[in-house]
């Protein structure tokens, strides 16, 4: 037999590839030091080493016994020889399983065929697989609109979220500038000049976006925008992570604007038409009316766009439980719900009315002054069945107090 120790140079010591020779018996007679340190085994031992042991799934020949552990097949096709490397599990001699990159070669040398193993450790690349995995569940399992940009502001991965949020699908999306997002309105150019100016402070920061959603809707997103750097310090993407803060944008307009019209001494009746218009312009599934108790009889203070006939319904009814939900509201001052009319055995004049008008649902809110007095109600009507969600909720409890300033006034 030749003296197979002869390969042992230096240069293959040296090599960070884990080289093994094997005879065709599968015993391992040579392994560098890097093959020795990934396997376990003492490269000065004497303790045998088989193929079969080390990769006992790669290595064992089709039709061959489960119990099968110390032999692999001749070296070459047989033996599933590959020169592109698969992917295997290396079993370490503690009996740790080692994820490795696996190369396999037939030799011949003097004559005598011998099996050329190399290795690589694909511990890291296993791991930053896994962690690809879970961030790419978790970017299509959040609610949160998620996008990541290239160096040059490109989106190379848009999530469920953020195509939902704007109305498009993730593949157009895709390869779009970031510019993409905005509405198309003139302060777009001064929030890409603050994206850029932000981004060379290579720190993360927020920034709030005005674009459209689906049937050109606007809406107001806040971005966490978070820059990676390379080794080198070049940038390598940018997180953004989008949260729809349209509600919170229209509900500060709003106090803003019920703000100015209270300094411009508008008339009770301008001021509350005014706020039950602005509330049906962001919350446009609703209709809105503040219905005030004077001398306890019922009249419309403020309204929107609610029909007329069901405000002439009201007009002389007491402020009591007679009174339908606004009155109800008055005289217990307590919110009613009303979640559909055509179940409600109350009020039959009324719901009569607001069924020819098409209405369904109602919900009143009790004025209460800062002396306990209950100077009216608050009121969204709807034209489908249903309660009052968070938003209209959120409307209320804002308005509210700014009414009841008007009325103490």
């Amino acid at each position: 037999m030749p003296d197979i120790t002869r390969i042992a140079s230096s240069l293959l010591e040296k090599l960070p590839l884990a080289v093994m020779m094997a005879d065709v018996s599968g015993q391992v007679i040579y392994a560098n030091a890097c093959a020795s340190r990934l396997t376990g085994y003492d490269p000065a031992g004497r303790e045998e080493k088989w193929l079969g042991r080390l990769f006992p799934e790669p290595m064992r020949p089709t039709g061959t016994p489960a119990a099968w552990d110390a032999h692999i097949a001749p070296p070459g096709a047989a033996c599933g020889a590959t020169r592109n490397g698969s992917s295997a599990t290396l079993r370490r001699r503690d009996g740790l399983g080692l994820p490795v990159r696996l190369w396999r070669e037939g030799v011949d040398w003097d004559g005598v065929p011998y099996e050329l193993i190399t290795f690589q450790d694909r511990t890291e690349e296993e791991q930053a697989r896994e962690d690809g995995a879970i961030s790419a569940l978790i970017m299509q399992a959040t609610d949160r609109g998620i996008l990541v940009l290239d160096p040059q502001y490109r989106i190379t991965h848009a999530n469920r979220a953020v195509a939902s949020l704007l109305g498009m699908t993730v593949d157009a999306l895709r390869h779009a500038p970031f510019g993409t997002l905005l509405s198309g309105a003139e302060s777009d150019i001064g929030t890409l000049r603050q994206f850029r100016r932000q981004l060379s402070l290579r720190t993360g920061f927020e920034l709030d976006v005005h674009t459209r959603g689906p049937q050109g809707t606007d809406l107001w997103l806040r971005c966490a925008v978070t820059p990676h750097f390379g080794d080198d310090g070049a940038l390598a993407d940018i997180i953004v992570i989008l949260h729809d803060i349209t509600h919170d944008r229209q509900l500060r307009d709003l106090q803003r604007d019920v703000v100015e019209a209270l300094t411009d001494q508008f008339s009770l009746r301008e001021m509350l038409d005014f706020m039950c218009r602005r509330i049906e312009l962001i919350a446009p599934d609703c209709m809105a009316v503040v219905m005030l108790s004077t001398g306890a009889i019922l009249h419309a203070g403020g309204h929107g766009a609610l029909p007329m006939p069901v405000l002439q319904a009201f007009e002389g009814l007491e402020a009591s439980t007679a009174g339908g939900a606004c009155g109800t509201a008055i005289a217990t001052a307590e919110e009613v719900v009303i979640p559909d009319f055509s179940q409600e055995t109350r009020w039959a004049a009324l719901r009569d009315v607001a069924a020819q008008q098409g209405l369904a649902a109602e919900w009143a809110v009790p004025i209460i002054l800062r002396n306990g007095d209950v100077a009216g109600s608050f009121s969204l009507y709807f034209r489908t069945p249903g309660q009052p969600d968070r938003w209209h909720r959120r409307i209320v409890n804002e308005v509210v107090p700014s009414v009841r300033t008007v009325l103490w006034a």
